[in-house]
C-alpha cells in the first residue's frame, strides 16, 4: 500500500513540475508584452538546454551508479561536475548570444544562475530516488512550493507594475531556492545521517568519475542537444523571420498541447522496465511481439485522448484569449500540434524498445537526421515565407523524419 502511495506521489510530483513549465508560458503570454514574452521564452530555452545537458551527463547517471550505497564523496563530485558543465555551457552561451542574439545579453547572468539552481534541484530530486524511496512526499511538497512561490512572486511584480524579464528570472530563481530549502528542512535528519555515515564504497578521483559518466552518458548528451535543436532551437532561427505575435502564437500552441508529454513520460517509465525484462527472457522476437500488441492495444485509446484533448483545449484557448483577436485567429495552430504530438507519441514505443535492447545509438542517429533536416528546411523555407504556419510545418516534418528514422532502425535490428 505504501509503495502504491509513493508511486502516485512520484507521478504527481512529475505532473506538478510539468504544470510549472506549462503555466510559465501560458500565464506570461497573458500578462506581459509580446516582445518581452518572446525574449523571455528564447532565454528560457537556453536554460532548458543547459539543464538537459547537465542532467544527462551528471545527474541521471547518479541514479545508476549510487544504487543506494552511501558515497558522500561521489555526490560532492557530482556537484562539482554540475559547476564544470555550467561553466562550459556559460562560455558557449556568452559567445553565441553576444554574436548572434545580442538582445539577450542583459538576461545572461539570470539565465546562467537559473540553470545552475534548476540543475542542483534536479540532482537533489534524483538523489531522493536513490536514498529516500520509502517516502517521496518531501519532493512532492518541495516542487509544489516552487510552483506556488513562483506565482506568488510573479503576481506581486505584476500588481506593483514591475514585471520585467529580470524579475521573472528572479522569481524563478527564488522559487527553486525555496524548494531546495523546503526539501532540506523536511529531510534534515536523514541528510544529517547521510553526511555523517561512513562511505560504503572506495572513493574515486574526479577524473575517474568523469570517465565513468562519459562512457555512460555521451550518447545521451549528444541526443539531447540534437533533440533540443529541432524542438526548441528552431525558434532561434524563426525569430529572425517571423512577426513577434505570430512567433508567440506558435510557441503558446505548442506549449498548450505539450501538456500531454506527462503521459509520454509515464509511458516510458513504465514500459522500459517491462520491455527490458522481455528482452532478457525472449530477446528480439519477444520485443517485436510485445511492440505489435502494444500498438494494437493503445492506438485507438491514444487517438481518442488526442481528439478529446483537442476539443477541450481549443475551447480553453478561445476563452483564455478571447480579448486577443490575433491569438484567437490562430486557434488552428493547436490542431496542427496535435498531429505533431501523434507522431511524437507513436515514436515513443520504438524509442523505448531501442532503449530496452541497448541500441540507444540509433535514437541519436534519428535525432541527428531530424535536426539536420530541420535546419536545412528552415533555411530554404524562411527565405520565401515568414509566417507561423511554415514554422509549424517545419516542426511537424522534423518529427516525421525522427519517427521514420526510429522505425527504420527498429525494423533493421528486428530483421537481424
Amino acid at each position: 500500500m505504501k509503495f502504491l502511495l509513493n508511486k502516485y506521489q512520484i507521478v504527481l510530483e512529475q505532473g506538478v513540475m510539468s504544470l510549472l513549465n506549462f503555466c510559465l508560458i501560458f500565464v506570461l503570454s497573458k500578462i506581459v508584452s509580446v516582445n518581452l514574452f518572446k525574449d523571455f521564452f528564447l532565454g528560457y530555452s537556453i536554460v532548458i538546454i543547459i539543464t538537459l545537458v547537465i542532467s544527462s551527463f551528471a545527474n541521471q547517471p547518479l541514479q545508476v551508479f549510487l544504487r543506494g550505497k552511501i558515497n558522500k564523496s561521489y555526490f560532492y563530485k557530482i556537484f562539482l561536475m554540475n559547476l564544470l558543465f555550467l561553466l562550459i555551457s556559460s562560455i558557449i552561451c556568452v559567445i553565441v548570444i553576444t554574436n548572434f542574439y545580442y538582445f539577450l545579453t542583459n538576461s545572461l547572468p539570470y539565465i546562467i544562475t537559473l540553470a545552475f539552481v534548476v540543475s542542483i534541484y534536479d540532482a537533489i530530486r534524483r538523489v531522493s530516488f536513490v536514498y529516500f524511496q520509502n517516502k517521496f512526499s518531501a519532493n512532492l511538497l518541495a516542487t509544489t512550493v516552487v510552483l506556488f512561490f513562483f506565482f506568488l512572486t510573479i503576481f506581486f511584480f505584476y500588481i506593483i507594475g514591475d514585471l520585467s524579464i529580470k524579475n521573472i528570472y528572479i522569481s524563478l530563481i527564488i522559487s527553486y531556492l525555496f524548494g531546495i530549502f523546503i526539501f532540506i528542512l523536511l529531510k534534515f535528519k536523514k541528510i544529517k545521517t547521510f553526511l555523517f555515515q561512513k562511505s560504503e564504497t572506495k572513493n574515486k578521483t574526479f577524473l575517474e568519475v568523469f570517465k565513468k559518466h562519459y562512457s555512460y552518458a555521451s550518447w545521451l548528451v549528444l541526443g539531447v542537444i540534437f533533440f533540443w535543436t529541432y524542438t526548441q532551437g528552431i525558434y532561434f532561427v524563426a525569430e529572425k523571420y517571423l512577426d513577434v505575435e505570430d512567433f508567440n502564437a506558435v510557441r503558446i500552441s505548442q506549449n498548450l498541447v505539450g501538456v500531454l508529454s506527462v503521459l509520454f513520460v509515464t509511458f516510458e517509465n513504465m514500459m522500459l522496465v517491462k520491455m527490458s525484462l522481455i528482452f532478457e527472457q525472449k530477446k528480439l522476437a519477444g520485443i517485436n511481439e510485445f511492440v505489435k500488441k502494444l500498438l494494437k492495444k493503445l492506438m485507438i485509446p491514444f487517438i481518442v485522448i488526442l481528439v478529446v484533448s483537442s476539443l477541450v483545449m481549443t475551447q480553453l484557448y478561445k476563452i483564455y484569449y478571447q480579448d486577443n483577436s490575433f491569438y484567437s485567429e490562430k486557434i488552428m495552430y493547436i490542431l496542427y500540434f496535435f498531429l505533431y504530438q501523434f507522431l511524437f507519441g507513436v515514436s515513443r514505443t520504438f524509442v523505448v524498445a531501442l532503449k530496452a535492447i541497448n541500441a540507444t545509438k540509433y535514437i541519436l542517429y534519428s535525432h541527428i537526421l531530424a535536426a539536420t533536416f530541420t535546419l536545412l528546411l528552415a533555411q530554404l523555407l524562411f527565405l520565401k515565407f515568414n509566417n507561423g504556419l511554415v514554422l509549424i510545418f517545419i516542426m511537424i516534418s522534423s518529427m516525421l523524419v525522427f519517427s521514420a528514422g526510429i522505425f527504420y532502425f527498429y525494423r533493421k535490428i528486428i530483421k537481424k
